[in-house]
C-alpha cells in the first residue's frame, strides 16, 4: 500500500516509484502525497505521458499533475514540497475537485488555503510537453522503426528536433541547416512516406525547403533557396509514387519540384492567384493527386498535379487572405476546408465545387490552421485562432447534412498542432503560438471535473461589492467580460456584462438601494447595476485609454476618480457629471489610482511615471508628494489598517520590481522592498490586527509583508502570475491568467512574527 499523507519524503517517493507494480503506480499517482514529494522530473521520466491509471482518483489526481508539470514551465521542479502542493490545490480547485484540492492542500503548512478558483480555461486533457530548447515554431507526426515520433522545428535555434512521444525525450541531436532569420526558424514541416522511409521537408523563414531522411536522421542532397521570391506555404505529394514538393509563392505561382535533394523543376508555374500564396493542402480527388492553394486575392484554386493544370475556377467566398487549407475524406467523398481572415472556416465538396456549410460564423481572429479527423458520416475539425484555444467542430456529413455543431470545449492551444493514435487513443501535438511550447493533450478525454465557468481572456481587474446582504466578487478581462460571482462559493450569479472595451480597472460601491460596478478602459468610465446587469451609464474622460478607477463617498455623495494618460477625473455617480478637480500633473502620466480616509477626510492616491507618488485632499483641495521612487509607478493601493492610514504602491523597471509603503498621517516611508521580477499588482489587508501588504510577482508567487517590522510573512505560490488582487471580508481574491481564486489564511499565518 502507498505511504499516507504527512509521511512522504522524496527520497521515500522515488523509492516507492522504482519498487511498483502497476497496480502499485495507481495507488502512488491517487495520493497527493506522493506527488507533492516525488521529484518531478523523476516521475515525468517514469511514467509515460500516455499512461492512463485504472483508478479514478488516481487519473482526477494524475491528470491534474500533469496540467501544471509539463516541462517547458519547469513550474513544479522549481519549488519545494510546500511550493508544490499549494500549486496542485489551486489546479484542482480550478478543475472542480474540492476534496482533491484539500488533500492537496493538506501536504502544505503554508498560511494559505484555497477556497475556490474557476476554471473556464482548466488544461482538460493536457498529458505533458517536450522540453523543447527553444520556441517551437512548426510540428509534425510521423512512425519511425515502431515509435511514434514528433519533427519539430525550432524558432531561434532553426533546427529540426526528433522526440520520442512515448518518454517525452529527444532521441538525436538536432539537425541544423536553416538560418536563424529575425521573423523565426524552421516555419513549416511536411513528412510523406517513400521507399521505406519518412522523408521529411521543411520550409525555413530564410525561404530555403530543405529534405532530410527522418529513420537515419540526415540530410538529402541539397536545399531549395527561394529567396529570391519567398515561399508563403509549401507541401509534398505523391504522384505516380513518387514525391512531389509544391511551393506556393509571394509571386502568386503555384511551382512544383521533382527528385528530393536536387529539386528539379516540373513544368512551368502555374498562375491564377492574384497575390502571394499563404496556404496550401494536398489530397486526391477520385484517385488524382490534387494541390490546393490559398493567397491574399481571397481565392481558393485547386490544381491536378498529374496534368500540372488548374482544376476548374477559383472558389470564392472568403474576404481577405486565405491563411489555412486542409483536405479530407468522408465516405469516398472528398471535403474541402478553407480558413481566412474573416474568421470563417468554409466546407467545399471537391467533386461539385460548391461550399456545403460553414464555421465560426461569429468567431475573431484569423483561421491560421486546421486539423481534421474524419469520423463515421462526417469530420471532426480543430479551428487555430491566434491567441485563443482550438475551437473543436462535429461536421457531420451524411445526405441530410445536419448543421454543423460546436463541440465539447477544448483548452489545446497552438498555431500548429499534429495528430496521431497512441495506445488506441487520438493525441493531438500542438506547438506555435501563444508561448511556443510543444504540448500532447488527448483529444476525447473525459473531464476530470466539473470546474466553474469563467473568463476567456486574461484577468485583469478585482474588486468587491455586495448583491443584498450577499458579498460577490466582480472580475474584468481584457475582452471586456465583467463576471459577478458569490465571493463564499464562486458561483457565477447570473450572465456577466459586457464592456466595449478591454477592463483596465473596476471597483464596487452602493448608490442608494443599488450595488454598483464602475470599470474603466478605453475612454470610457462605466457604471453597471449588478443586480440587473444593465449599463447604466458612460462618462466619457479626456484620455484615449483610462488605466485606473477608484470610488469614494464625500460630500454626501458617491464619486468616481479616473486616471490615464495626463489627466485624473472626478464624477458625481448620480448625476454623472464631471465635478471640478483639483488633479493637475503635466509632468508625467497618470497609471493608478487608490482612495482612503485621512483624519476623517476623503484623500486621493495617485501614481505616475518618474516615480511620482500624490496625495490629494478632495475637500479641501491640497496635496502633498510622497518621495521615495526613482521608477515609473504603476500600482496603488491606500486603506485605514490598525489605526493608521497606510499607502503602499509598486515600480518597475524593466523585469525587476519595487514596493514601497507609506504612514499617510506622517507622511513617511515605513518600508521598501525590491526584486530582480516584476511587480504585477498588490493591496492591503489587516488579518489577525496587523497591517499586511500582499504583492504579486512574476515568477508566479503572492507574497504577504508585515507593514510594521517589514518582515516577509509567507508565499502563495500559484499556476500563473496573478495579475490582479484585492482584499475583502478576510478574503484573498487573485486574477491569475484567465482565473479567479479565493483564499483564506490558515493557523500558520498567525504564528509567523
Amino acid at each position: 500500500m502507498a505511504a499516507s499523507v504527512g509521511v512522504w519524503t522524496a527520497g521515500v517517493a522515488a523509492q516507492a516509484l522504482g519498487s511498483c507494480d502497476r497496480d502499485g503506480a495507481d495507488r502512488l499517482l491517487a495520493d497527493p502525497g506522493f506527488l507533492v514529494h516525488v521529484d518531478p522530473d523523476l516521475l515525468r521520466s517514469a511514467v509515460s505521458p500516455v499512461y492512463r491509471p485504472k483508478d479514478e482518483q488516481a487519473q482526477q489526481a494524475l491528470g491534474v499533475y500533469r496540467s501544471v508539470a509539463h516541462p517547458e514551465r519547469f513550474l513544479l521542479s522549481g519549488l519545494e514540497p510546500g511550493g508544490r502542493a499549494q500549486v496542485l490545490a489551486v489546479q484542482a480547485a480550478r478543475f472542480g475537485l474540492s476534496e482533491l484540492s484539500r488533500r492537496f492542500a493538506a501536504a502544505d503548512l503554508g498560511a494559505w488555503r484555497c477556497v475556490w478558483a474557476s476554471g473556464g480555461t482548466a488544461p482538460e486533457g493536457l498529458l505533458g510537453g517536450l522540453p523543447h530548447p527553444s520556441w517551437a515554431h512548426s510540428v509534425a507526426t510521423a512512425e519511425v522503426g515502431g515509435r511514434t515520433v514528433a519533427v519539430t522545428g525550432g524558432w531561434e535555434d532553426a533546427a529540426l528536433h526528433l522526440w520520442d512521444l512515448a518518454t517525452s525525450t529527444e532521441i538525436r541531436q538536432p539537425l541544423t541547416g536553416h538560418v536563424a532569420a529575425q521573423e523565426g526558424g524552421v516555419s513549416d514541416i511536411a513528412v510523406v512516406e517513400w521507399e521505406g522511409t519518412g522523408l521529411v521537408v521543411s520550409l525555413g523563414c530564410d525561404n530555403s525547403v530543405r529534405c532530410w531522411d527522418v529513420t537515419r536522421w540526415e540530410p538529402v542532397g541539397e536545399p531549395l533557396d527561394r529567396q529570391e521570391l519567398g515561399v508563403g506555404a509549401m507541401a509534398v505529394n505523391l504522384v505516380d509514387g513518387l514525391p512531389v514538393l509544391i511551393t506556393g509563392e509571394y509571386d502568386g505561382a503555384v511551382r512544383l519540384w521533382r527528385n528530393p535533394g536536387r529539386w528539379e523543376p516540373w513544368g512551368e508555374p502555374l498562375c491564377g492567384h492574384g497575390g502571394g500564396i499563404w496556404a496550401l493542402a494536398v489530397g486526391e480527388v477520385d484517385g488524382r493527386p490534387v494541390a490546393v492553394t490559398g493567397g491574399s486575392d481571397g481565392a481558393v484554386r485547386v490544381w491536378d498535379l498529374t496534368t500540372r493544370s488548374a482544376s476548374g475556377g477559383p472558389l470564392r467566398g472568403h474576404v481577405g487572405a486565405v491563411h489555412s487549407l486542409v483536405v479530407a475524406v468522408v465516405d469516398d467523398r472528398p471535403i474541402l476546408l478553407s480558413g481566412g481572415e474573416d474568421s470563417i472556416v468554409r466546407m467545399w465538396d471537391m467533386r461539385t465545387r460548391e461550399q456545403i456549410g460553414q464555421l465560426l460564423p461569429d468567431g475573431k481572429g484569423a483561421v491560421v490552421g486546421l486539423t481534421v479527423v474524419s469520423v463515421p458520416m462526417g469530420l471532426t475539425v480543430f479551428a487555430r485562432r491566434l491567441g485563443s484555444p482550438v475551437t473543436r467542430f462535429d461536421c457531420p456529413l451524411s445526405p441530410d447534412m445536419a448543421e454543423p455543431t460546436l463541440g465539447r470545449p477544448t483548452p489545446i492551444c497552438g498555431s500548429q498542432m499534429a495528430l496521431t493514435e497512441m495506445d488506441g487513443r487520438l493525441i493531438a501535438v500542438s506547438a506555435g503560438e501563444p508561448c511556443g511550447a510543444v504540448r500532447l493533450w488527448e483529444v476525447d478525454t473525459e473531464p476530470l471535473g466539473c470546474p466553474l465557468s469563467g473568463h476567456r481572456a486574461d484577468v485583469t481587474a478585482v474588486s468587491t461589492t455586495r448583491l443584498g446582504s450577499r458579498p460577490v466578487v466582480l472580475s474584468g478581462c481584457e475582452d471586456g467580460v465583467v463576471w459577478v460571482r458569490d465571493l463564499a462559493t464562486g458561483t457565477p450569479l447570473g450572465d456577466p456584462m459586457t464592456s466595449k472595451h478591454p477592463v483596465e480597472g473596476l471597483a464596487g460601491t452602493e448608490l442608494g438601494s443599488r450595488n454598483l460596478a464602475v470599470s474603466c478602459g478605453g475612454e470610457d468610465v462605466e457604471v453597471w447595476d449588478v443586480a440587473s446587469r444593465h449599463l447604466l451609464t458612460v462618462l466619457s474622460t479626456d484620455c484615449t485609454w483610462t488605466t485606473g478607477i477608484a470610488v469614494a463617498e464625500t460630500g454626501g455623495r458617491i464619486v468616481a476618480i479616473s486616471t490615464g494618460g495626463y489627466t485624473t477625473q472626478l464624477w458625481d455617480v448620480a448625476t454623472a457629471q464631471e465635478l471640478p478637480t483639483p488633479f493637475a500633473d503635466d509632468r508625467s502620466y497618470f497609471k493608478a489610482v487608490a482612495v482612503t480616509r485621512l483624519q476623517d477626510r476623503t484623500v486621493v492616491l495617485t501614481v505616475s511615471s518618474v516615480g511620482h507618488v500624490t496625495v490629494w485632499d478632495l475637500d479641501a483641495g491640497e496635496s502633498f508628494s510622497l518621495i521615495g521612487h526613482e521608477w515609473d509607478v504603476y500600482y496603488a493601493a491606500a486603506a485605514n489598517l490598525a489605526d493608521t492610514s497606510l499607502a503602499l504602491t509598486g515600480a518597475r523597471a524593466g523585469t525587476a520590481g519595487e514596493m514601497r509603503w507609506w504612514n499617510l498621517e506622517t507622511r513617511s516611508c515605513l518600508g521598501v522592498v525590491r526584486r530582480n521580477v516584476a511587480l504585477l499588482a498588490l493591496a492591503l489587508a489587516e488579518i489577525d490586527g496587523r497591517a499586511v501588504a500582499l504583492t504579486s510577482w512574476h515568477d508566479s508567487t503572492v507574497r504577504a509583508w508585515d507593514c510594521t517590522t517589514g518582515t516577509e510573512l509567507d508565499t502563495l505560490h500559484l499556476p500563473e502570475p496573478a495579475t490582479a488582487l484585492a482584499w475583502a471580508e478576510d478574503r484573498l481574491i487573485v486574477g491569475f491568467g484567465s482565473e479567479i481564486g479565493v483564499f483564506v489564511t490558515t493557523p500558520h499565518f498567525a504564528s509567523q512574527s
